[in-house]
């Protein structure tokens, strides 16, 4: 089941007109049909003094910036926010992905106000990113700062930029008149209240971010005797595109009576890559061509 919903912005000055809306057809594929009596109501249009929010457009903010894949928590969109006459509570922002790279080369994605994240969003295969803040958030009256954040996963030398397209991708609505959504002005704008853009995303090559996996810590006991002990564990993740890894190179570091250690392994994925080395302390232990 799907919920369709019409929105549009009301004209200044049209107090006491009448409007409303019918579905008059849908094309499912095989061919238009059409319909009798789906009609929503018919709504009067008040007047009313609203409360304002101002994005002044200034600069593009962020400016235009080459990240690598593999960066997180980056700043890819950002405005500031004049919010004025009283609160309004933003319940919705939607924002385009433009560009030459796909919609999945950005993860964990976040509205950002005032330094706290406040919605959780996902680029779908249009490219949109919708965010839908828990009950609303409140703007209070005064200066916001509004940023959208988000890794870089994917889409080596690829270029893309978010945009907020028109005034209905972002509702904000009047804290004092239920219902009613408050249109944003951008004073530098003569011809609508659309386009405000982030700055130009260049993204770099593939790159491998190392972590160390926590199961293996400085706290880890051995036992003496054992055989086929695990000594170390990593996590290699890559980004943007296939890596290929021909060397690893370990440093050990072993204290105590005798300074080697005898068949030492190097396993990817519980599978062994090469044959086993004796390792020296504060030698390198290589495993190439790999």
């Amino acid at each position: 089941m799907k919920n369709i919903t019409v929105r549009g912005d009301v004209a200044a000055n049209k107090s006491g007109n009448t409007i409303g809306f019918a579905l008059a057809g849908v094309d499912a594929g095989t061919g238009m049909t059409s319909f009798v009596g789906v009609t929503g109501p018919v709504l009067q249009i008040g007047s009313v003094t609203l409360a304002g929010v101002d994005m002044p457009s200034g600069s593009t903010l962020p400016a235009a910036q080459s990240l690598n894949a593999g960066s997180v928590a980056q700043n890819v969109w950002e405005r500031n926010v004049n919010v004025s006459s009283r609160a309004v509570t933003l319940a919705r922002a939607q924002f385009k992905m433009i560009g030459s790279a796909p919609s999945g080369s950005i993860a964990n994605v976040k509205l950002n106000i005032d330094g706290m994240n406040i919605a959780d969003g996902t680029v779908d295969s249009n490219g949109v990113v919708a965010f839908v803040p828990t009950n609303g958030y409140s703007l209070t009256t005064g200066n916001h700062t509004v940023k959208v954040f988000a890794d870089i996963v994917g889409g080596s030398d690829r270029t893309f930029y978010l945009s907020l397209e028109n005034a209905s991708d972002i509702l904000l609505e009047d804290s004092q008149v239920a219902g009613a959504y408050v249109m944003y002005t951008v004073a530098t704008l003569t011809t609508g209240t659309s386009n405000l853009l982030g700055g130009i995303v260049t993204i770099q090559g593939g790159s491998i971010v190392v972590t160390q996996d926590t199961s293996i810590n400085n706290v880890t006991t051995l036992v003496g005797g054992a055989t086929n002990q695990t000594l170390a564990k990593w996590k290699l993740t890559s980004y943007g595109e296939d890596v290929k890894i021909t060397t690893l190179a370990f440093l050990p570091t072993i204290t105590g009576t005798g300074s080697s250690l005898t068949n030492v392994g190097m396993y990817v994925d519980g599978a062994q890559v090469r044959s086993n080395q004796t390792a020296n302390t504060g030698v390198n232990l290589t495993y190439s061509d790999l």
